[in-house]
């Protein structure tokens, strides 16, 4: 099966405009707005993620190991579902996901080789290697925010 992350995206995204009256809510002109609507996905795919772990035995305390996995795999499925709003609001588009997903990947491969968690800049607290770290050590080169 191949898979379609494009059409999982568009279908998402068409959920959303279909659920807010005709328009997606993190495609509003309002920074406020947009800023709300990237909060409650958040806090709705935290929820969510919560929710998994409900389905899973993982308290030091308890015995069981147990886990419920399509309950488990049915609530991460509705953490995504909030991911891609999220992105969505930003318009950040299927290729661009999986591109820096791929590119993530890659830099998480290199950190086998030694990786710390201490090479961070000092100013935007970024790793050094991270893929929206544009600093050296010592000189923070991200001195402002995009819109």
């Amino acid at each position: 099966m191949t898979i379609d992350f494009e059409r999982m995206m568009k279908e998402q995204y068409d959920l959303q405009v279909a659920m807010y009256n005709g328009q997606h809510p993190g495609a509003s002109d309002n920074p406020e707005e947009r800023v709300a609507y990237i909060k409650d996905m958040a806090l709705a795919a935290l929820d969510e993620v919560h929710e998994a772990l409900g389905e899973v035995g993982w308290k030091p305390w308890a015995k069981s190991r147990h886990i419920n996995r399509d309950a488990f795999v049915s609530e991460l499925i509705d953490t995504m579902q909030f991911v891609m709003n999220m992105f969505a609001a930003v318009d950040a588009d299927a290729e661009e996901v999986c591109t820096k997903l791929f590119k993530k990947h890659l830099i998480n491969w290199q950190r086998l080789n030694g990786y710390t968690g201490l090479e961070k800049c000092k100013k935007c607290k970024r790793a050094l290697d991270d893929l929206t770290t544009h600093c050296e050590p010592g000189h923070c080169m991200d001195d402002k925010a995009t819109t």
